[in-house]
């Protein structure tokens, strides 16, 4: 089933694990993801997408909280609505 987490946040630090697909969202503050190759940096101003099996962190630090949102969809989600 695809999921949808909003959750807010404040000096955390999420270790580095694979994901589903999904896209990472911020309605307010700032917080960091971690990939192999690249640090993102995500606002309300911009998103992440993580492929299926994609390791990444990711933290939030400083004295503001953030607020997530972040859309996790099933395994297969994405090769089913290419079908469709």
């Amino acid at each position: 089933c695809n999921t949808v987490s909003s959750v807010t946040w404040k000096n955390v630090c999420f270790p580095r694990h694979p994901g589903p697909l999904s896209i990472k969202c911020v309605l307010r503050g700032q917080a960091v993801y971690e990939t192999d190759s690249m640090r993102y940096l995500v606002t309300p101003d911009s998103y992440l997408a993580l492929n299926a099996g994609q390791e990444y962190s990711g933290f939030i630090e400083g004295s503001e909280e953030a607020e997530t949102l972040t859309l996790f969809f099933a395994p297969g989600f994405a090769e089913e609505m290419l079908r469709s």
